[in-house]
C-alpha cells in the first residue's frame, strides 16, 4: 500500500492501526494557501507568456507567491485566444490570506500581477481554491520528522509513503519520489 496523500490525512486513517505513525505524521506542519485559477482573453495580457510563469520572493514584499502560466505550459488549458494562469498566494508568511474574499484576492492579484504581465481587463473566468493546509513546512527539524516516518514505515512490510511533505513540494520532487517508491515496490 502507498500513502500517498498530505500527512495530516494520512494520520487520520492510519490512527488505529499505528497510532505511533500517525503521530509521526501529524507532526508535520502546513501552511495556507489559495489558488486563484484565471482565464483571460489573450488581448487582455500584454506579456508573450513565453515562458512557465514566475515565483516572488517574500523580499518584494507582496502578497502573490507566484503564477503559473498553465496555458502556455499545458496544450489545451485554455480555449483558442484566451490564457490560463493559476496564482498563488499565502505560505506561513501570510496566514491571514485565508481571510480575503475572493474580490479582495483578485484586487490583490490584479495589482500585483499587472505590472509583470500587463492586465488590461477583469479574467473572463475565475475559480478560488483555499487551503488551510495547503503546503507542507520543512521547519527546523524536519530531517528528523521525516526520518521517524520512515523508521516507522520500513517497519512495516508492504507499507509505502510519496508526497510532497518529505523531500520537496514541486512536481518534480514528488515525480523524484514516487520513482523510487516504485522501484522500492518492484524489488519485493
Amino acid at each position: 500500500m502507498v500513502i500517498a496523500c498530505p500527512t495530516y490525512a494520512a494520520a487520520e486513517f492510519i490512527r488505529d492501526f499505528d497510532g505511533e505513525l500517525a503521530e509521526a505524521f501529524q507532526s508535520i506542519p502546513y501552511a495556507p494557501i489559495i489558488v486563484v485559477a484565471t482565464g483571460h482573453k489573450r488581448e487582455d495580457i500584454l506579456h508573450p507568456l513565453d515562458g512557465f510563469g514566475f515565483l516572488i520572493p517574500r523580499t518584494q514584499g507582496l502578497r502573490t507567491l507566484g503564477s503559473i502560466w498553465t496555458s502556455s505550459i499545458f496544450s489545451d488549458r485554455a480555449p483558442e485566444g484566451f490564457v490560463q494562469f493559476r496564482s498563488m498566494l499565502g505560505g506561513a508568511g501570510d496566514p491571514s490570506v485565508l481571510e480575503l474574499s475572493d474580490e479582495q484576492l483578485w484586487n490583490t492579484l490584479r495589482r500585483e500581477l499587472d505590472p509583470l504581465i500587463g492586465i488590461r481587463n477583469d479574467p473572463a473566468f475565475m475559480r478560488i481554491y483555499r487551503w488551510e493546509q495547503g503546503i507542507p513546512q520543512f521547519k527546523l527539524g524536519h530531517r528528523e520528522r521525516r526520518a521517524r516516518i520512515e523508521q516507522r514505515v520500513s517497519s512495516l512490510p508492504g507499507l509505502f509513503i510519496a508526497g510532497n511533505a518529505y523531500y520537496g513540494v514541486s512536481l518534480n520532487d514528488c515525480v523524484k519520489m514516487a520513482y523510487r517508491v516504485a522501484q522500492q515496490i518492484g524489488k519485493q
